[in-house]
């Protein structure tokens, strides 16, 4: 991995940059980054048939995933959109799937959706009862959709905004956060600032997310449950 792969190596906190770079030097033949090798197209084919993929097993909680496609990735026009959409959709606590599939319904044990930005991808994670993982399917869904119709509120909008930016803020306390910044910088052709960033977020208007979320599509669901052929 290290003679044939793209690495790159982080050091957060109080060293010696000059002393650590030359240790690491020493230690490994490290080669210049390309990043244009990380750099994926966005341009998903749509493959009408959503992979549906039940496996059982001995559980009394049922596993439902569900991973979405979008067309954009990190540093791309629409991304930030993309985020914003993830945070309302089920990004934290205030999301709709965390108030209507786990709070009204009481359709999931835990349920949040997270991106992979460098991809393009939005990937929903669920602990739900095995006899209503069809429903919590369905549910999720549904919001998707409504999402994208445009039905939320400014409300809804503007609360997402406000909890990306402070996650934004809160990140440079923690140094495993400052790391994912750091890599996704050294994607870019220009490094995007903090200001930038959070400019970016604040633009991001309804019209935006519709736009983004009409060129999404559901492309797989995965279930682990109880029962069936182990």
């Amino acid at each position: 991995m290290i003679n044939n792969d793209q690495c790159s190596v982080y050091v957060v906190g109080n060293v010696e940059p000059e002393s650590v770079e030359k240790q690491i030097r020493e230690k490994f033949a490290l080669k210049p980054f390309d990043k244009h090798q990380f750099q994926h197209s966005t341009h998903h084919l749509h493959d009408e048939e959503v992979d549906y993929i039940v496996e059982y097993d001995d559980v009394d909680q049922a596993k439902l995933n569900m991973g979405y496609r979008f067309p954009t990735q990190y540093g791309q026009s629409g991304y930030a959109a993309f985020v914003v959409f993830n945070m309302m959709f089920g990004g934290d606590p205030s999301s709709v799937l965390f108030n209507e599939v786990r709070e009204k319904q009481s359709l999931a044990y835990s349920i949040h959706s997270q991106i992979d930005g460098k991809n393009g991808y939005l990937f929903v994670l669920s602990g739900v009862s095995s006899d209503k993982y069809e429903t919590a399917k369905d549910t999720i869904i549904s919001e998707f959709e409504k999402i994208k119709a445009g039905d939320f509120t400014e409300e809804k909008l503007e609360l997402a905004k406000k909890v990306i930016i402070s996650h934004r803020y809160e990140s440079e306390d923690r140094p495993k956060s400052i790391i994912e910044i750091m890599h996704n910088q050294i994607l870019l052709e220009q490094p995007q600032s903090k200001e930038t960033f959070i400019n970016d977020i604040q633009k991001v208007s309804r019209e935006d997310i519709v736009s983004v979320a009409e060129k999404a599509f559901l492309d797989t669901i995965y279930v682990l449950t109880k029962g069936g052929d182990k």
